[in-house]
């Protein structure tokens, strides 16, 4: 009959074998995509036109089955046979997958054709763009058999194409429900991104950072194979460079992620492997701009297995190494992973042997794999957390106790030490002969550095109790610096170095006890640290502040380890074995250069020297009576208002300002803080008068920067950044040094006005 009616110039060609498919009922899917049902995808000429297409395939033309290989041929036809045996004749075809160019369908029948055409870059009132493809009407005239032949052009390879046909109210039902499914699952991913970018501003976590990009990135890669691209760019899904930039950030932001949640150091053979990965990603990329889409699926294939490998072996050995919630971590990336390697499989594999070809939710499967992904990575990331605060608190409390030990073993050891100086002293009239001499001098040195040691530690653990005060006046440093040349030229001359004292009539305003303390360690840990040379105790003017400086021209201090040189429990690498002395000198230093407010810093060169520098306030700027009255002037602006529900917490707090003659005041409540009108320089609160605080944030936020603000916490990733944190105890040294801070920022606003 088609023959007939369209020219016979392929009636003598034998007709294919296919069964016409049967349309009886109209809540029923009815797949064209069989081999039962139709001749299967044939190979098209470039000059063939659908409008022509011949009722029969050629037999020219070689079959293909139900996978076309698009990376030998552009175009494929797909003959099928429609019966319709319902009452209705309002149909719709749906083709599933968004990776083809353009489609056409020719319908064919009762001595009629029609042709619909499906292009991506041209949105037609024809065709219905849903969350799985795309679908056209069609009239189907009850009791008529028609041809359909469906024409698919795609420049690599696809998922398997789904043909199928539907009637039109059972089509907008399905079509309804899918696009629903997938919005909802969007809007969810959309959130976890949002809330993970919120995470990041507030608690400055790079890893939420990470976490926030690589989601949207995949979410860009999932999308990329949906509706969404076609309908507002007009995209044809031809795999451009475009496309692999776009894998290859996504590969990126991956292992960003994984070396940030992992916490991975430059020192570790991870970070190397990790690198390793991101320089292959960025080399696959280089060589997909310049190769076939075959052979770019291929090396980003191989890519993808060693990116998956890098990143779960990562997680293994931190498993095994530091946590349980590392697993939750691991576990979290396997959804991803299977449906990555299961995309790998179908675009690299021939699979020749599909009779029929059911319809795919891919498209929609991913989001909600991704959904679980993120989900499972949140879990992994509330444990760290959890994790990170309990070695947290754990860290503060062994500080604490450290600091009690101290204290109490202090009292313990200053006995033993004096009675052992006292029988040195008896024993040094009955010491006879050079070698008695010698093992006499020798103990003598091992209990000076004894005493030298116990009388730094017995400074760290008063000054960490709060128990040193200071008693600033003006001090002229021409006697200081006379009495530590007397000291300590003698000890320098021993070790065959110069010690010079540049002579100052300057005064300044300090604690003349602590002042010496600081500078007897410094020219001491300046003395130990270099082997020849001169070591240079000076001072210069410097505006308001006078800088007295160390110099010394010994080993110096490598630019890595200048933050960490103050610290009790840390000491140079360097030259380990070369020098005597406990190494926390310097951290006593710094305790009470923080406790006078004399700026403290060092600039050093390895193996040329290094200087250390203590501002101190000139008195000869400001004389002491202006002082005073600046002092009497600040007193009057800074009233601490306390608002601690905490009660021995806040006894702590109370009884260190009254120690310090600092006027403080009690609210119950931060509002009545806040709305109280009291002229409040600082505000000390805990964790209940924030939560249980009617003020917003954003207001919060906003009194910070009016006050200078501190919280007793155990949570301080909640709270603004700019307020200050104190810990559970409240240790001296951390409320000293808050209300130093409040001090200078009520300087700076008397200065303004």
């Amino acid at each position: 009959m088609f023959a007939t009616a369209y020219g016979d110039s392929t009636a003598s060609l034998p007709l294919q074998h296919f069964t016409s498919v049967e349309l009886t009922q109209v809540d029923s899917r009815y797949s064209l995509a069989s081999l039962p049902y139709s001749s299967g995808f044939m190979q098209v000429n470039e000059k063939d036109e659908l409008e022509w297409a011949p009722d029969i395939p050629s037999s020219t033309q070689k079959p293909f089955g139900l996978n076309p290989d698009f990376g030998q041929l552009k175009r494929y036809w797909l003959y099928t046979r429609v019966a319709n045996l319902s009452d209705s004749d309002n149909w719709v075809l749906h083709i599933s997958n968004f990776g083809f160019n353009a489609f056409k369908v020719l319908v064919r029948g009762d001595n009629e054709q029609t042709v619909k055409v499906f292009d991506n870059s041209m949105p037609s009132p024809e065709v219905d763009i849903n969350a799985l493809g795309r679908a056209v009407e069609v009239t189907l005239k009850p009791k008529v058999e028609y041809l359909i032949i469906v024409e698919l052009a795609a420049s690599h390879a696809v998922w398997h194409p789904y043909i199928g046909l539907m009637a039109e109210g059972y089509y907008q039902d399905w079509q309804t429900k899918m696009d629903f499914t997938a919005k909802v699952a969007i809007g969810v991913v959309l959130g976890m991104i949002l809330l993970a970018v919120l995470c990041w501003a507030l608690l400055k976590d790079v890893t939420f950072f990470w976490a926030a990009f690589s989601s949207f990135l995949l979410l860009c890669y999932y999308l990329e194979h949906s509706s969404l691209p076609a309908v507002f760019w007009g995209y044809n899904y031809e795999k451009t460079g475009l496309f692999w930039f776009l894998v290859s950030a996504m590969f990126i932001s991956v292992l960003g992620f994984a070396a940030s949640f992992l916490q991975v150091g430059r020192k570790e053979k991870w970070y190397y492997l990790f690198a390793g990965a991101v320089l292959m990603t960025v080399l696959v990329y280089a060589l997909s701009t310049v190769t076939t889409f075959y052979i770019s699926s291929l090396l980003y294939a191989f890519n993808s297995i060693v990116v998956w490998i890098v990143i779960l072996s990562s997680g293994i050995a931190k498993v095994r190494s530091e946590g349980r919630y590392y697993l939750i971590y691991i576990l979290g990336w396997l959804p991803l992973v299977l449906s990555i390697l299961q995309v790998i499989w179908v675009v690299n594999t021939q699979q020749k042997y599909v009779h029929e070809v059911s319809i795919s939710y891919k498209v929609i499967e991913v989001l909600y794999i991704h959904i679980a992904h993120m989900i499972i990575h949140a879990i992994a990331m509330i444990q760290r957390y959890k994790t990170m605060r309990a070695d947290k608190q754990k860290a503060e409390y062994l500080s604490f106790a450290k600091s009690r030990f101290i204290a109490q073993s202090s009292h313990d050891l200053r006995q033993p030490l004096h009675s052992m100086h006292i029988f040195l002293e008896y024993l040094k009239p009955h010491i006879n002969g050079e070698e008695a001499s010698d093992i006499f001098n020798k103990l003598n040195k091992t209990y000076r550095h004894m005493d030298e040691s116990f009388s730094i530690l017995m400074d760290l653990s008063k000054l960490e109790a709060g128990a040193v005060r200071a008693d600033i006046h003006q001090v002229e440093l021409t006697h200081l610096f006379l009495k530590l040349e007397q000291e300590y030229k003698w000890q320098a001359s021993e070790k065959g170095i110069q010690f010079i004292v540049q002579k100052s009539s300057v005064a300044v305003f300090t604690d003349p006890i602590l002042l010496e303390r600081m500078l007897r360690n410094l020219i001491s840990n300046a003395l130990k640290f270099t082997p020849s040379g001169k070591v240079i105790l000076g001072c210069r003017r410097r505006g308001r502040d006078v800088h007295i400086q160390v110099v010394d021209n010994g080993k110096g201090i490598p630019e890595q380890e200048k933050e960490i040189i103050f610290d009790i429990y840390s000491r140079s690498m360097y030259f380990p074995d070369q020098v005597e002395g406990s190494g926390i000198g310097l951290s006593v230093v710094k305790h009470l250069a923080d406790l006078l407010n004399h700026p403290l810093s060092v600039s050093s060169k390895l193996n040329q020297g290094s200087i250390f520098t203590l501002a101190v306030p000139n008195a000869s700027e400001l004389s002491m009576e202006s002082e005073q009255k600046e002092d009497k002037k600040i007193a009057s602006v800074i009233n601490v208002g306390l608002i601690i529900r905490d009660d021995q917490c806040r006894q702590i707090v109370e009884q260190r300002l009254q120690q310090w003659n600092c006027r403080y005041q009690l609210y119950d409540s931060f509002d009545s803080a806040v709305n109280s009108g009291a002229a409040t320089g600082a505000l000390i609160c805990d964790d209940f008068s924030v939560t249980n605080t009617l003020i917003r944030a954003s207001d919060l936020a906003y009194i910070s920067q009016q006050k200078a603000i501190a919280c007793i916490t155990y949570s301080p990733e909640r709270l603004p950044s700019t307020w200050a944190i104190l810990s559970y105890p409240v240790l001296p040294t951390q409320l000293r040094a808050f209300l130093n801070f409040a001090n200078r920022r009520v300087k700076t606003i008397v200065e303004q006005s």
